[in-house]
């Protein structure tokens, strides 16, 4: 065999193992621990802080809406935009988790994420006392909240390491 095509593969004493996972995987694998990591701990400053999820989200999200994200994104968009909300809710989401299945329905589009961190929790739950439930409900806190200021309904639902968002264009967007 030639060297070039043994390139990803580890030579042993019995022969080759399987190829590695490529360093896109193994980075973006990295990265949605990171970001992961990031939003646990400030779940646990919060808590540790007295602060609620509501509180945690209005903190957030206040300096998102101080510095104008939301104004610029319904200029850019449209108050109530489904479409371009999927589109940015859905790109969030594959910074952190695996796969994200869209299903457009007569009145509403719903979005199902595998939550792998249910199954492989990280060790950094554990050093923060929180558990994925914990972590969930603040998630469903956040985005319900950034989704009412784009004129945008969102139901967030997390049941058995799945997460089922419908998004509809709010009565008010």
């Amino acid at each position: 065999m030639s060297s070039k095509s043994n390139a990803s593969r580890l030579e042993t004493a019995s022969g080759f193992l399987p190829p590695l996972p490529s360093t896109l995987e193994a980075r973006a694998a990295k990265r949605a621990v990171g970001c992961l990591h990031g939003l646990v701990l400030a779940t646990a400053f919060a808590r540790s802080r007295g602060a609620t999820f509501e509180d945690l989200a209005g903190f957030g999200l206040g300096g998102f809406h101080d510095g104008g994200y939301h104004e610029a994104w319904i200029e850019v968009n449209g108050a109530g935009n489904v479409e371009a909300f999927v589109k940015d809710f859905v790109s969030g989401r594959e910074m952190i988790y695996d796969t994200c299945k869209i299903v457009e329905r007569a009145d509403a589009i719903e979005i199902h994420t595998d939550l792998w961190f249910y199954d492989e929790t990280p060790e950094f739950f554990f050093y923060y006392d929180t558990t994925p439930e914990e972590f969930s409900r603040y998630v469903v806190v956040l985005g319900e909240r950034n989704a009412r200021m784009l004129g945008i309904d969102l139901v967030l639902e997390h049941k058995a390491g799945r997460e089922k968002a419908v998004v509809r264009r709010s009565a008010d967007g």
